[in-house]
């Protein structure tokens, strides 16, 4: 049906029915193969197969190229027309293909850059991350945003930033120019304090210094930092009392913010020492109206004193009014430090104090530099109380005062005794602490004496002696020829002041005498000299029976004989001895060689009469003072034939002899 219009003037139609024959005509025949998205996913692709001859192509989008269209668009539908001569023109519709990126896996951060937090002034480090897609053709680049921002490195893994901050590592495929999710790390640069000091102005003892006044970090920008204080500069030995330092010297401060971030710096503090004056003793007069205080103060001081008479010389405040507490003051002439005291008027009933604690008895080994021995003050003592030492449990010498320490000049038992210095009140008891000065025995004094051996019978007898008298101090003692064995394992009990070593040869002796324990002891040594035993003789005697000398008749020439033999030691150098009888007549004149015998007695040297006895000795012919042993012989009675005639008369004649 048709309509038939006239449009020059109104719109009239007319409708008209029309009947118009058209041949028929043949498809042409044609494929589409396939649609596929080109590799940057821009435009795809769309194949086709036409097996009808003289067939043109035509495209509402892309470019016909061969058997192809190429350049369509992506998301764009497109139409494709194929006209032939004598067959019906085909068009056919192509839906786009879905041509969106696949997943890209987004990079991650390496262990150890991931989020990092640094303070100012440190390197900041490099950023890394691992490249975890599984597209060959992907890089990483990085940026200053999550989303789009500005690219600050492309095709890298690592990145080193110039400042903090976040940035982002993007996964791109350089083909598809799709990329991932970009991964976020974030460098953050956290301030670090600037921290300035100014050492605080010197005080005077017991004020301490505040080190954590503000005053002492003026001028200085913490951020938000908490400051420490060190006795250190490393910062490892923290400083317990740093509002109230009371010893001079450099300390440090240390600002250190929540995030770690820190800056040391030394600070001086001068503290110096108050002068010192403490009351020895606080007196009542003998009329209870007025006492007087003595006392103490350090050098290069000037005390003054609310009440009384201060007398500098003799350390005392006299003429105090009994009712009345009295301040004395002191100020140290170099430093202007100052101290006081004050003193409260005597109770003359002392109240009960405790008395002071041991810190544990001493030992020394005598002649080594002697400890000090030391007491502590009891808890709830009044803090006027200083420790006092005596030599005895009570009364006594006062050995040192106001020292909790005491280095005595011997061993022996000390006593602590508590002392209020106010009222001079002191503890009931006092504390015994012992110094033991071990043994360090004494030979300083000691007699050594070294005794020869004697003799007998001219031989040396081994019956030396050496006695070490007047030893002190020692409980075991050594002895031994050979100074290497003078050990305290071989050492024996001492039971006296005394060492008595009997039965000894010739020689040098060493002795050492031990105290408490082997490190103590002292050395001596004692000589023994040989001994020279003195010349002596001994001597055998034989008496032989009378003799009548050949006279049968006469009496007068009757003797005996004596056969006499010697042996000696120590002897003269001529090894020869003389034989006397009755100590003045000389026998054998030039001697007779030892161990010969000799055989001595005729007609009128001795007398065989029946009555006489002589003694006989023998000495050395070189030495006249070596005597045997005297032998005295008996009398031997006479062998001549006795006349029982009258007795003789006796004529005088007188014989001439002629020529």
């Amino acid at each position: 049906i048709y309509q038939i219009c006239d449009k020059v003037n109104t719109v009239v139609c007319d409708t008209a029915i029309v009947f118009i024959t058209v041949p028929p005509c043949s498809s042409i025949s044609v494929v589409i193969n396939a649609s596929t998205c080109s590799a940057d996913l821009k435009t795809y692709i769309v194949d086709f197969t036409v097996t009808t001859p003289n067939t043109s192509v035509t495209s509402d989008f892309g470019t016909v190229l061969g058997s192809s269209v190429v350049d369509i668009p992506k998301g764009q539908d497109v139409k494709i027309t194929f006209k032939a001569a004598l067959y019906c023109d085909t068009t056919l519709s192509v839906t786009a293909p879905i041509c969106t990126c696949p997943i890209v896996n987004a990079p991650t951060a390496l262990q150890g850059s991931g989020d990092t937090s640094i303070c100012a002034g440190s390197a900041i480090p490099t950023l890394k991350v691992a490249n975890n897609s599984t597209i060959s053709s992907t890089e990483i680049d990085w940026y200053d945003a999550a989303t789009g921002g500005t690219l600050l490195a492309n095709n890298t893994t690592i990145y080193t930033p110039t400042t903090g901050g976040t940035y982002y590592a993007e996964a791109r495929d350089t083909i598809t120019n799709c990329s991932s999710s970009r991964t976020p790390i974030t460098i953050t640069i956290n301030p670090t304090p600037n921290l300035v000091t100014v050492s605080p102005p010197a005080v005077c003892a017991p004020l301490g210094i505040e080190l954590t006044a503000a005053s002492v970090t003026a001028g200085s920008t913490l951020n938000g930092a908490t400051l420490s204080y060190w006795s250190n500069v490393t910062a490892t030995i923290p400083l317990n009392t740093p509002n109230n330092i009371t010893s001079t010297g450099t300390y440090f401060i240390k600002a250190v913010t929540t995030a770690g971030c820190s800056a040391i710096q030394s600070v001086n503090a001068f503290v110096n020492p108050k002068p010192t004056v403490s009351v020895t003793a606080a007196t009542c007069q003998a009329n209870l109206n007025f006492y007087d205080v003595t006392y103490t103060a350090s050098s290069n001081t000037t005390v003054t004193s609310s009440l009384g008479t201060v007398n500098a010389p003799s350390n005392t405040v006299t003429g105090i009014d009994i009712s009345k507490s009295v301040t004395l003051y002191v100020t140290d002439s170099i430093t202007g430090c100052k101290d006081s005291i004050q003193v409260s008027a005597p109770i003359c009933t002392c109240p009960n104090i405790t008395a002071p604690l041991s810190n544990g008895d001493a030992k020394v080994c005598d002649g080594n530099t002697i400890p000090a021995i030391s007491a502590k003050l009891p808890n709830g003592v009044a803090t006027t109380t200083v420790i006092d030492w005596y030599d005895s449990s009570i009364n006594g010498t006062l050995l040192a005062t106001s020292t909790a320490s005491y280095t005595p000049v011997a061993g022996g038992t000390y006593y602590a005794e508590v002392r209020d210095t106010i009222s001079n009140c002191k503890s009931m008891t006092r504390t015994p602490v012992t110094l033991t000065i071990s043994a360090a025995p004494s030979l300083i004094n000691s007699i050594v004496e070294a005794d020869t051996s004697t003799c007998t019978n001219g031989v040396v007898n081994i019956n030396g002696k050496v006695v070490v008298r007047q030893i002190i101090g020692a409980t075991r003692y050594s002895f031994s020829s050979d100074p290497v064995q003078l050990t305290f394992q071989q050492s024996q009990a001492l039971t006296s002041d005394s060492i008595q070593k009997t039965g000894l040869s010739a020689g040098t002796y060493f002795i050492r005498v031990f105290g408490a324990d082997s490190t103590c002891y002292m050395d001596t040594t004692a000589t023994i000299n040989p001994t020279t035993c003195p010349c002596y003789i001994s001597a055998t005697f034989s008496q032989g029976i009378c003799n009548n000398s050949g006279t049968t008749s006469t009496a007068i020439d009757d003797y005996f004989t004596v056969t006499v033999n010697s042996t000696s030691l120590n002897g003269g150098a001529s090894n020869k001895y003389e034989v006397l009888i009755n100590s003045t007549t000389v026998v054998n004149i030039g001697g007779t060689a030892y161990n010969t015998p000799m055989t001595i007695g005729a007609a009128g040297i001795l007398v065989a009469d029946g009555t006489t006895s002589y003694t006989i000795t023998v000495r050395d012919y070189d030495n006249k003072q070596c005597e045997s042993q005297a032998f005295v012989t008996k009398p031997v009675a006479g062998c001549s034939v006795q006349n029982t005639c009258a007795p003789f008369i006796c004529l005088p004649v007188t014989v001439s002899r002629q020529k």
